[in-house]
């Protein structure tokens, strides 16, 4: 995942620069003055995808461990409007988080080998509507804060699979948990293309964190211990979550 993320701010490095190589070529002044222009645009309409993790709170936090389950790891993709000249924006997200995912196989018989196959994993999609406080403080640096409502569909599934016989089952469990809560970030800018005659894309680090506060489920998690053995933890919680994530936001 740092590959990828490293891969990504060198790319965009690398357009800036060639972008800014076409700004300072043969230009004439109209095409000078065009570009002075586009550079004070707003650009309202954003859009941007983040690596995020999630750290579960309270009796959730609790029962999670008692499952072998760890903080969660996903990506989240968000985007939204800023109304010209105001310091609010207004947009929507989905999350998919990666509890846990767990395989186990078990070989049995002589040659050939058989092998039955266990998998079990606990997932959950967040998806908000936010609205956040967006003042424009520096040029290169805009924290933020956001309040946000939404939904959690949390999910969970048990397969066993046999490469010798038939004998293949599926147990699963979905359950929705409403959600709102508070969030702080700041976008630092990275670079922004212009293109002639009216095109400014800006496009910037996005840094956050939020606290969900989540009404309470119930929950069916299955995880495997190191020998294959089938474990249950049924439980009921309130789905209080922290969500770090760290992403890229493009605006036009």
């Amino acid at each position: 995942m740092k590959k990828i993320f490293l891969i990504i701010i060198g790319l965009l490095f690398v357009n800036s620069i060639s972008n800014a190589q076409k700004t300072n070529g043969n230009l004439t002044e109209a095409d000078q003055a065009l570009i002075d222009k586009l550079s004070n645009k707003s650009t309202p309409a954003f859009f941007g995808f983040s690596f995020t993790n999630a750290v579960a709170q309270g009796i959730l936090q609790t029962n999670m461990q008692k499952s072998d389950v760890g903080a969660g790891q996903g990506f989240s993709f968000y985007g939204g409007y800023v109304p010209e000249g105001l310091p609010i924006g207004f947009g929507g997200d989905i999350n998919f988080i990666f509890w846990s995912s767990d395989e186990k196989n078990t070989k049995y018989g002589g040659f050939p080998y058989y092998y039955d196959t266990l998998t079990a994993s606990n997932s959950a999609i967040p998806i908000n509507a936010f609205i956040k406080f967006q003042p424009n403080i520096l040029s290169w640096l805009s924290p933020y804060v956001e309040g946000f409502a939404g939904l959690t569909v949390y999910s969970g599934s048990l397969d066993f699979k046999s490469n010798y016989s038939s004998m293949n089952q599926n147990e699963t469990f979905s359950k929705v948990s409403w959600n709102y809560g508070v969030g702080a970030g700041t976008l630092i800018k990275l670079g922004q293309s212009i293109n002639l005659p009216d095109a400014k894309t800006v496009y910037s680090l996005d840094i956050k964190a939020r606290y969900s506060l989540g009404t309470e489920t119930d929950f069916k998690m299955k995880y495997l211990k190191s020998d294959g053995q089938i474990l249950s933890n049924d439980f009921k919680s309130k789905t209080d979550v922290i969500y770090v994530s760290v992403g890229f936001l493009f605006q036009w």
